[in-house]
């Protein structure tokens, strides 16, 4: 059964194939993980972190997603890249729902 998913982005552009989801989640994983250190205490930059933590991880659960939707053929090397990918979802995901109360605390 083939399935029938969108090439096109509804901004007009193309969707990224599985590997280059998953090559994206593992640079914002990297990036995440270099920047993480710089941010401060300040009131701007605990907005500013709160966004940037909300934004990377939503990012990395879609790309996530979009690499598990877009697979055409299952190889071993994928299942090497995406196995970690997938112990890292909760994580992820555990990090969005942190943010919601700072994020609802920042709008108050």
């Amino acid at each position: 059964m083939k399935k029938n998913w969108p090439n096109y982005s509804i901004f007009g552009f193309r969707i990224l194939n599985s590997f280059y989801s998953i090559l994206w989640a593992y640079i914002f994983i990297f990036y995440q993980t270099i920047i993480t250190p710089y941010f401060g205490f300040d009131d701007y930059e605990f907005i500013a972190a709160t966004f940037f933590f909300l934004l990377i991880n939503l990012s990395i659960f879609i790309l996530i997603l979009n690499s598990i939707f877009r697979i055409k053929n299952i190889s071993i090397l994928f299942l090497l890249a995406e196995i970690p990918l997938l112990i890292y979802l909760p994580y992820s995901i555990k990090k969005i729902l942190l943010m919601l109360p700072a994020l609802r605390m920042i709008i108050n």
